[in-house]
């Protein structure tokens, strides 16, 4: 399995402490390098995991050609879509084989709901299906009733965060505590191109880094 070198950390907790004692092992790679993802493939991968926008970085991934590498090595592609939601990106088009979105954020938009959701074509949805019945994953009514609600107001929040998210970093980029931006709406984002040619929206979304980095805060003295 492959999964990006920066991806969100719940996921690598995932892998570390439950699917490995299933055997499931897997590799980090910089997922906006296709060489590298090239590379990295074995014999024995099964799945290459992506994020749209990587977490916390904001990478832009190529998903239509991350999924073609996966296809040619007979790997399955799947996506984390869930920071620009299918208001700003559908990677079914592009050739992506599953698309998962935490319910809990964007979608369902009221923080009141804790949930997922898996996008497929039906033929591939079968096996899922069956795993959740025997497993008992699936949303309760009213959870579903408070995602259904979210989702009638999900475009015209996903345009207002996008606005939001824009102009904070404008602003975070002039600030002089501020030494790093990662936003994909700003134009020196390595992949701006990329996110402005692939992307209907850039998120709400914005991490940053500050001066003097992240070490441990100061000991405090005795009085």
């Amino acid at each position: 399995m492959l999964i990006p070198d920066d991806v969100f950390q719940g996921t690598v907790r995932l892998l570390e402490l439950s699917l490995a004692r299933w055997g499931v092992r897997f590799s980090a790679v910089d997922m906006t390098d296709l060489d590298a993802i090239r590379s990295q493939v074995r014999p024995n991968t099964r799945l290459v995991w992506t994020e749209t926008l990587s977490n916390p970085l904001l990478k832009v991934t190529d998903l239509e050609a991350v999924a073609a590498i996966a296809h040619e090595h007979g790997a399955v592609c799947a996506v984390d879509n869930t920071f620009v939601t299918p208001v700003f990106q559908r990677p079914l088009t592009l050739g992506v084989d599953y698309v998962v979105h935490a319910t809990t954020k964007f979608m369902s938009g009221h923080a009141d709901v804790l949930g997922g959701v898996v996008v497929a074509d039906t033929s591939a949805l079968t096996r899922l299906r069956a795993l959740q019945w025997v497993e008992g994953v699936g949303l309760g009514p009213f959870d579903c009733w408070l995602t259904r609600r979210g989702l009638k107001t999900l475009p015209v929040r996903m345009r207002a965060h996008a606005a939001g998210a824009a102009r904070v970093a404008s602003y975070l980029q002039t600030h002089p505590a501020v030494t790093a931006v990662h936003y994909p709406g700003l134009s020196g984002h390595p992949q701006h191109a990329l996110a402005k040619r692939t992307l209907d929206g850039y998120g709400g979304i914005v991490s940053f880094q500050v001066r003097g980095g992240s070490g441990p805060p100061p000991q405090s003295r005795p009085p």
